[in-house]
């Protein structure tokens, strides 16, 4: 992904995580709470670490959504990521950590 934008991302623990995640989307994805500006369809290079297990995560995504300030909902600004991995490496660990968790019906940040 030559001239993507790096994003590191710090998430607190897996409650915080599972929030943010996105089993729906194909390969997996986050929703990024961001005031930072980016385009649909923009690569990035996320480095992710969840902080409560030392999880260290490099993903390549691309931006497949934005939330714009002040949007409808009372949604946080931000924006969606689709992670590009055909192998599901980090889809992988992420779900594992979140695997007491996946198919729940509470709210989250995404969709």
């Amino acid at each position: 992904m030559p001239g993507a934008a790096i994003l590191s991302l710090t998430i607190k623990d897996a409650e915080d995580l599972y929030s943010l995640y996105m089993p729906f989307i194909r390969n997996g994805g986050l929703f990024i709470p961001s005031a930072d500006s980016y385009q649909l369809d923009s690569d990035l290079f996320v480095l992710l670490k969840i902080r409560s297990n030392s999880t260290k995560l490099a993903i390549a995504a691309r931006v497949i959504w934005l939330t714009p300030p002040k949007a409808q909902g009372c949604k946080l600004q931000g924006f969606g990521i689709q992670f590009l991995e055909v192998s599901g490496g980090s889809r992988k660990i992420i779900e594992d950590l979140l695997a007491d968790r996946l198919a729940s019906n509470r709210p989250t940040q995404t969709l």
